[in-house]
């Protein structure tokens, strides 16, 4: 489905969303632009209750409904624990998870943790796929609910596909 076909739809709703996640340099240009208009109330969502983000999505509404806007209904953190994988943007394109579907993406190294930010659209996904394309035995991945948050720290992923060597990935 298209923008436009989409846009009747939710102007009937009043709000509209733009469905991918932008990097850093995007959301900052989306932002400056769109942030000083008169009549457009404008969300950023980056999910994960961090006040930190690389990438974003925007919610485009009628000023007076944002303070009722869900984050939820727009984005979705994942927890992905046991999992050793180390190139996450090739591994949602590999369930067919575009990258514009996906927010940051955390690595906790040490706890063996992953947090992804998601569409909704896509977090079920992910949810089913996920645990049988990664290596390992106990992977498990769980949607974190309201009122929990990704933890401080972690290592920021990339989301960029990263061309990987088949020879290396065999041994």
């Amino acid at each position: 489905m298209t923008l436009k076909q989409e846009q009747p739809q939710q102007l009937k709703n009043g709000t509209f969303s733009r469905r991918d996640f932008f990097d850093s340099d995007d959301v900052t240009k989306i932002y400056s632009h769109f942030s000083n208009l008169g009549g457009l109330g404008m969300k950023q969502i980056s999910g994960g209750g961090r006040g930190s983000f690389s990438r974003a999505r925007f919610v485009f509404t009628n000023p007076d409904l944002l303070e009722n806007l869900d984050e939820q209904e727009f984005c979705t953190v994942l927890c992905v624990e046991n999992s050793d994988a180390c190139v996450w943007p090739n591994m949602l394109d590999s369930i067919g998870v575009k990258i514009g579907n996906v927010g940051d993406v955390l690595v906790f190294d040490k706890e063996n943790i992953v947090y992804l930010t998601v569409t909704p659209d896509v977090a079920k996904v992910c949810t089913r796929l996920l645990p049988k394309e990664l290596k390992g035995a106990g992977v498990t991945v769980s949607v974190l609910t309201e009122g929990e948050s990704i933890p401080d720290g972690g290592e920021l992923q990339e989301m960029e596909m990263q061309r990987l060597d088949k020879r290396t990935q065999k041994q």
